[in-house]
């Protein structure tokens, strides 16, 4: 807008470099979704049965909080993407950059998984329907296996985002030390890490519960 009113004569060279050297506001806002409880995490696993379909599913919700991936990192993950010997997968994250995560406790409903899937290269999950059996799950699958576990466990407002949220969220209360949580999320900065730390949510609560605020009805 400036730029323009000096092209039409509006205003001055001078008041235009004045106008346009005002550094601008950045504000911070808290991120969005939500991190899931313990019990929540539980009754999604408790959800899934005994079915193949159970079982792939409960690898799924496994990776999605173990490793803490996105839901288009998990749907492009190749059964070569995971190296059972190290026990990692192989992510590919933005802008392509790759990335080893350990798969840590959530191996074994992974391995239950690949019992099933059987060793054949392709897809690590895939569809099991009529139609889409054999071929790679999408975005919106994962998305909409999430919602029908979600419903069956009375889990609410619940994104596959939210696992992510909490995998680092669990993480930096477990003690781990930021930097090597930002290299395991993949995310470019440890800024963007820090937006789900907890800690200091926690202590701001236990501070605001030593103040007495003496309210009678």
């Amino acid at each position: 807008v400036l730029k323009a009113a000096w092209k039409l004569g509006l205003m001055s060279a001078e008041a235009y470099q004045k106008a346009a050297s005002v550094e601008s506001i950045r504000g911070e806002t808290l991120p969005s979704g939500r991190a899931l409880a313990a019990g929540e995490l539980v009754g999604l696993l408790n959800a899934c049965e005994t079915t193949p379909l159970d079982i792939r599913d409960a690898a799924i919700l496994s990776l999605l909080y173990g490793c803490g991936l996105r839901r288009a990192e998990l749907v492009a993950l190749n059964s070569d993407d995971y190296i059972k010997e190290e026990n990692e997968l192989i992510v590919r994250g933005k802008g392509n950059k790759q990335r080893a995560v350990p798969v840590g406790h959530a191996a074994l409903a992974l391995a239950d998984w690949l019992a099933i899937r059987g060793e054949e290269k392709g897809p690590l999950f895939w569809g099991l329907g009529n139609r889409n059996r054999g071929r790679r799950l999408t975005d919106q699958a994962v998305y909409n296996m999430l919602r029908k576990r979600a419903k069956q466990s009375g889990v609410k407002n619940l994104s596959p985002h939210d696992f992510r949220r909490t995998f680092v969220g669990d993480l930096l209360d477990a003690g781990a030390d930021i930097v090597t949580v930002q290299k395991m999320a993949g995310h470019a900065s440890p800024t963007t890490t820090s937006r789900y730390d907890r800690r200091g949510q926690k202590a701001r609560h236990k501070a605001a519960s030593l103040l007495h605020v003496p309210y009678k009805k």
